[in-house]
Order: structure tokens, then C-alpha cells, then sequence
């Protein structure tokens, strides 16, 4: 009797799960020691929030399991950027991401940079990457601004022992908690103690999150 209970067991309403999803998203945020406002989301936490169950909770029930296992596997970021943001909902978010599979869209392409062709407002007039090209759908129109501004959340570093060079993209956040006011100018910089949060440094991330 229980098992056929389970089975008629009400679903839950992706509309919910996804607010649900948004606030949890929102609270692990961590503002940044260096610039005012901006928030970052700290490294292992993407794996936390992006599983496959609470991907299949938060898209309609008929999304197909192909599209579910793109998300987790390839584009995380891509699906966070776009929670947070909270301007598609759970429809136009499985739409938006089943293009994105489609094109080859994935994290590895984040950030990407301001497009005039975006939702179609003009024609592409210089050569970009081919997976870009999900981004002319008309949809994006409405989600592009906020989306270009809520990508670099989670675009910080994690910083290890043997790389001492990092190229940071336009909008990246950098994983500082605190900064100190005592500044020294040299000739071409300016130099102050910082405090980089604990779970950017290498010795305190897993091997699978520092590789991505």
C-alpha cells in the first residue's frame, strides 16, 4: 500500500521549487571585501546546489533527462547565472537550457561578453563562437542585461600554490572577504593585505572543482 502511495505521490510544483532554489541561491553568497555591493558564490557550492534531483524539482516534469544531465555535467553555472537572476521562469529556463545543449553553450564559454545580437535587437556583425549563437533567440531580449551582470558571481578564482598568473575576465568577482584601508603606491600598482575566503584557497577545494 505504501509503495502505491509513492507512486501517486503529488510532484512538486517547479514554480515553487524554483523560488525555493533562488532564496537557498541567494543566501550563500558572499559579499566581496573589495567591491561594495557585488556578491560571489563560493567555489564548491555550485556542486551543493546544482544536483540532478533539484534540477529535475525546479524544470517542468516533462523536461527530457538529456537537458537534466547537461546542466549538471556541463553547464551549472550557466543554469545558476540564470536562477538568480530570476527573470525566466521554470519554462523559459528548460527552453533557454535545451538550447543551450543544443548549440554547445557551456560553462566553459562563461563569461561571455556584451553582444549586440543578442535577442536578435541587430545583426551579428563580427565572427563569435558558433555555441553563441543560442543567444540570437528572442527570449534572451528580456534576461541578457541581468545575465551579463549576475555571470561573474560565479566566475572567481580558486587560487593554488603553483600558479602565480591569473587572466581574469571583464566582470569576474574576485573571492575577497576583507581588504585592509592601508595602502602602499609603488610605481605601477598599489599594494594592501587581503583575505581571499577560505574555500578559494586549493587546500580547501576538491580536486574535481578545482580542475573546472
Amino acid at each position: 500500500m505504501e509503495q502505491f502511495m509513492r507512486l501517486f505521490r503529488r510532484r512538486p510544483d517547479p514554480n515553487i521549487e524554483f523560488q525555493a532554489l533562488r532564496k537557498k541561491l541567494r543566501g550563500s553568497l558572499v559579499p566581496s571585501g573589495l567591491e561594495g555591493s557585488r556578491k560571489f558564490l563560493p567555489a564548491p557550492e555550485v556542486a551543493t546546489l546544482v544536483t540532478t534531483e533539484t534540477v529535475r524539482s525546479v524544470l517542468p516534469h516533462d523536461t527530457p533527462p538529456k537537458i537534466i544531465d547537461f546542466i549538471c555535467s556541463h553547464a551549472a553555472k550557466l543554469f545558476l547565472t540564470l536562477v538568480v537572476g530570476g527573470e525566466a521562469d521554470p519554462a523559459q529556463l528548460a527552453s533557454v537550457l535545451g538550447a543551450c545543449q543544443k548549440h554547445g553553450m557551456a560553462d566553459t564559454l562563461l563569461p561571455i561578453e556584451q553582444m549586440a545580437c543578442i535577442g536578435r535587437f541587430t545583426e551579428c556583425h563580427s565572427k563569435h563562437d558558433d555555441a553563441l549563437n543560442v543567444f540570437h533567440d528572442e527570449v534572451w531580449a528580456d534576461i541578457s542585461f541581468r545575465f551579463h551582470d549576475d555571470q561573474g558571481m560565479f566566475q572567481s578564482p580558486v587560487f593554488t600554490r603553483d600558479q602565480f598568473i591569473y587572466e581574469l575576465k571583464e566582470g569576474c568577482v574576485l573571492p575577497i572577504t576583507w581588504r585592509s584601508r592601508h595602502e602602499n603606491d609603488g610605481h605601477f600598482s598599489t599594494v594592501y593585505e587581503a583575505l581571499i575566503h577560505r574555500l578559494h584557497h586549493d587546500e580547501h577545494v576538491p580536486q574535481q572543482v578545482r580542475s573546472e
